[in-house]
């Protein structure tokens, strides 16, 4: 609703007093939110013999991206908006990160229903989720110098070619996924 009538729902300057209390109404929320993925992603990292080991893998790595995702979110809070910088924009490392609780759990969820080894359903999702990663953290970088992440340079493209590489991991997976899954019907 606040993007709607043209303010910024978490550091409105144009609001009324109740506009800025629903923001630090959100703010307060969001500070939960973190206290919530801290607590998960330590919960997480403390398993030592998960029962869905691969599908597990994948959530780890999901959740520190989310946790990058929230660094990103405290940076814009401290800065009182998400630009920074001639072009630079926050949202984008903190919609990346957010978005690896799908592209990594995905990975996590085809490969554990693959008829691949373990060793190899490991080899895979480390690669893929580490792409996803490292593709945040350049993100993360050519932010923080106050660039766009849609320029043509080599950062920007550097996070296409770890993307890319997800993106491949993903399709194999999926592959891998059909195969087994087209092994067990009944003919």
């Amino acid at each position: 609703m606040q993007n709607y009538r043209g303010f910024n729902p978490r550091f409105t300057r144009e609001g009324t007093v109740i506009d800025i209390m629903a923001g630090a109404i959100f703010g307060v929320g969001s500070l939960f939110l973190v206290a919530i993925l801290v607590f998960l992603l330590v919960h997480f990292m403390r398993i030592k013999t998960p029962e869905r080991g691969i599908f597990h893998l994948s959530i780890r790595y999901a959740l520190f991206s989310v946790f990058l995702a929230n660094l990103g979110w405290l940076v814009m809070d401290a800065f009182q908006g998400r630009y920074i910088g001639e072009t630079g924009n926050f949202i984008v490392l903190h919609g990346l990160g957010f978005h690896a609780l799908q592209a990594l759990l995905l990975i996590g969820w085809l490969l554990e229903k693959s008829k691949l080894h373990d060793q190899k359903q490991r080899m895979i999702t480390h690669t893929g989720c580490t792409a996803w990663t490292i593709a945040i953290f350049i993100v993360a970088h050519q932010t923080s110098i106050g660039k766009t992440v849609f320029e043509i340079s080599v950062f920007p493209l550097l996070t296409v070619f770890f993307l890319l590489i997800w993106l491949l991991i993903i399709i194999h997976s999926f592959i891998q996924y059909m195969l087994a899954n087209r092994s067990t019907r009944p003919h």
